[in-house]
């Protein structure tokens, strides 16, 4: 089960994205469309392209992941033994191996805290695929020894090198890549033994360009393409020269190549993704020449600052499906697909749906026949045979029972899939309420509000995001459940002035239909810091920095009270889980709740606030018998008669009301207590405090440490 729900990327997460292609007679329920695996910040994540779901997140590293390459397959091994491996890279310098499966590390290693500048499987003779090769920092090519951890040998060139590529039909043949825009082919990589000399450079852009990406063809030997930002060059390795070369409209983000057809896709910065196919032209001479003409234009999701093509990778099995990878974190999935007009069948429906929405296949389907004219301008199922050194022209194919004469009215890439992320920024989570809910079916939600006003609802079971709400327009501050289908948040945007008024927005909003109603006006007032719903989600508590408490009636959305400026600042507050009743004055009447609130300022006094129907009695100040010192107050929480508070020195009181006992810890290295939260079954009183790398769970009972959770990174909400 995956414990990591990504966000928003690294900066070095760009381009550290892979599909693998083999497994899938193996992996969940014969999944054709294979894995995909991309680095999210220090994450590895596996997702189940098929079923458009995280099904492995792995971590081990410290840093960003910036490279990401699945291992081949182990043709030696039998199906059953064979293990589906994939090597990270990250920009210490960190090499991890993974089993995937097992979510486990294989092996680690590193070269003298160099970062790898790109990474690639060696496959050697398809006896073992235990090597891989690694450019590392500066001008350094390693091979690994990935089953030991053991360095093979290394290699350092003069020349600044940047990347390389390895020829797929040839293991002893690399490209590298120049900081001065030129390529260097090496072409004696043995497993025994380093190459010797410095390789053979060629000058392949005419400008001196910084080089993006090196890619052999996967559908043809000898045959290299070279990329800067702006122009892609096409260059033959055997006799080192350029055949094809074209300037790009728009910066150039990945080149893909396809495997069982002479065609390629780039991707731009703009969003654009443009198909092109190779075609030879002769004039009456019997001269030929060849480039790779665009076929179609495809315009994919609005880029903005934050929300750009990160990266992008091509579905090996069924080459006609992408997937984009965007730095905010969601992978979206695109099909080319193309319709036909004037087509009438006469048997099955399956055919016509078949000819409508086809994937590119690598044969003729089974019931087509070739017709007799061809055509150049047409372009269905791309079938290209080749003839002598050239290629002939497009051939298309229809059904046997066809009327009429097929033609394309249209070529799309459809988006068919969408994986969400939280984006950026988490600002505040919040659990659902499950007390009021009947059947096993009802979904554990966590609410998450970000800083794109959006409130993410996430299935905590399966880790998949259930639900996007877009509510606001500026940060979430805040927010609450107001019962299992409805949720109130806050969010106000800082003033471009130095002024400390803001306005806030207050809404309710119906998780079920989207449907959001604004619970107080626009004023200029002081930011809200924090929204309290009462225990039968009755009455709603807000909090500002530097005004008065608001207490409302969610039902009729009506303020029953503002305490007075004379109300010291509220540090946090709690409603009772157990002090409460039910009251009906007449039958058929709704029923009047009678609730309990209490406020703890940052001097640690409590206040005691009754809220019964639509009248507010005022607050009378409780004696908690906290021992003050000089931390402040950061927490409350209440439950049944226990009454817990944290401080900023991570000391942890909990306040017996039955027994009329308070005791409390001492403070603790972990530093300051940020947030704590009770258990919400029944009887269960453990308490999870967080701290700000780790989260302890406490017997409130007993005031004792049950478990610890230790992290890597900054906690801010448990």
């Amino acid at each position: 089960m995956p414990l990591t729900l990504p966000g928003s990327l690294h900066p070095s997460n760009k381009d550290a994205i892979a599909c693998d292609k083999r497994w899938r007679y193996l992996i969940l329920c014969r999944n054709e469309k294979g894995l995909l695996a991309y680095g999210s910040h220090c994450t590895l994540i596996v997702v189940d392209c098929l079923r458009r779901m995280i099904i492995q997140t792995l971590e081990k590293h410290n840093a960003a992941i910036s490279h990401v390459s699945w291992a081949p397959e182990e043709d030696a091994r039998p199906i059953l033994e064979r293990q589906l491996r994939c090597a990270s890279a990250d920009i210490s310098g960190l090499i991890v191996v993974w089993n995937v499966l097992e979510g486990s590390p294989l092996s680690s290693f590193r070269h003298l805290n160099s970062a790898p500048l790109s990474i690639g499987w060696y496959p050697w003779e398809d006896a073992s695929s235990d090597f891989l090769l690694a450019l590392h920092s500066p001008s350094t090519l390693v091979l690994w020894n990935t089953a030991t951890g053991d360095r093979i040998w290394n290699v350092l060139y003069v020349q600044q090198v940047c990347l390389f590529a390895l020829d797929p039909f040839d293991a002893a043949r690399l490209t590298l890549g120049m900081s001065d825009s030129s390529l260097l082919m090496v072409e004696d990589v043995m497993l025994h033994k380093a190459p010797a000399g410095q390789g053979t450079s060629l000058s392949a852009f005419k400008n001196a360009a910084s080089i993006v990406q090196l890619q052999y063809h996967n559908a043809y030997s000898n045959i290299l393409f070279a990329a800067s930002s702006t122009e892609v060059v096409c260059v033959e390795t055997e006799c080192r020269c350029v055949i094809w070369r074209h300037i790009c409209e728009s910066p150039l983000l990945k080149l893909l190549s396809c495997s069982d057809r002479d065609a390629i896709f780039t991707v731009h910065a703009s969003g654009t993704v443009v198909l092109r196919i190779s075609h030879v032209a002769e004039d009456g001479k019997g001269n030929a020449r060849m480039a790779y003409e665009r076929v179609q234009c495809f315009e994919t999701q609005r880029q903005s600052a934050h929300h750009r093509i990160s990266g992008t990778a091509l579905c090996p099995i069924t080459q006609s499906t992408l997937a984009l990878l965007y730095n905010s974190g969601r992978v979206a999935f695109y099909q080319l697909v193309w319709r036909f007009s004037d087509v009438k069948f006469v048997e099955n429906e399956k055919c016509e749906r078949r000819a409508q929405f086809a994937r590119i296949p690598d044969e003729v389907p089974n019931g087509y026949v070739k017709c007799g004219q061809q055509h150049s301008t047409v372009f269905a199922f791309w079938r290209i045979e080749v003839s002598g050194v050239g290629f002939n022209l497009m051939q298309y194919w229809v059904p046997r029972n066809f009327t009429a004469t097929p033609k394309i009215t249209f070529f799309r890439l459809s988006n068919v899939g969408e994986m969400f992320s939280l984006g950026q920024s988490a600002s505040s989570v919040r659990m659902r309420p499950m007390d009021t809910l009947e059947g096993e079916h009802a979904l554990h939600l966590a609410a998450i509000g970000s800083n794109q006003g959006m409130i993410h609802l996430v299935n905590v079971f399966s880790a998949t995001i259930h639900k996007e709400l877009h509510v606001h327009t500026c940060p979430i501050k805040c927010l609450d459940w107001g019962g299992p289908h409805t949720l109130i948040s806050a969010a106000y945007a800082h003033s471009l002035s130095t002024s400390p008024l803001v306005r806030n927005d207050v809404f309710v909003t119906d998780i079920r239909t989207g449907e959001s109603k604004r619970l107080r006006p626009e004023i200029e007032e002081t930011p809200v810091e924090m929204l309290r719903v009462s225990f039968y989600h009755c009455y709603v508590a807000i909090g500002f920095r530097n005004e008065p408490l608001e207490i409302w009636h969610l039902k009729s959305m009506r303020l029953l009270r503002r305490m007075s400026r004379a109300c010291p600042v509220i540090v946090d507050m709690a409603w009772s889980g157990k002090h409460h009743a039910i009251k009906k004055v007449i039958d058929g009447v709704e029923p009047v709740f009678r609730e309990n609130l209490v406020v703890l300022d940052q001097d640690c006094h409590l206040y005691h606030v009754v809220v019964k129907g639509l009248h507010v009695r005022d607050g009378k100040e409780v004696n908690s018998q906290w021992k003050t010192g000089v931390a402040s107050m950061k927490s409350l929480v209440w439950k049944d008669d226990l009454l817990a508070m944290g401080d900023s020195s991570g000391r942890l009181g909990v306040w017996d009301l039955g027994r009329r006992q308070c005791r409390q810890t001492s403070g603790s290295p972990r530093g300051p207590i940020i947030k704590m939260t009770f258990s919400r079954l029944n009887g269960d009183h453990t308490l999870a405090v967080l701290h700000s790398s780790a989260v302890f769970l406490w017997d409130a009972d007993q005031l004792t440490v049950i478990q610890v959770c230790q992290f890597s990174i900054y906690l801010f909400r448990v």
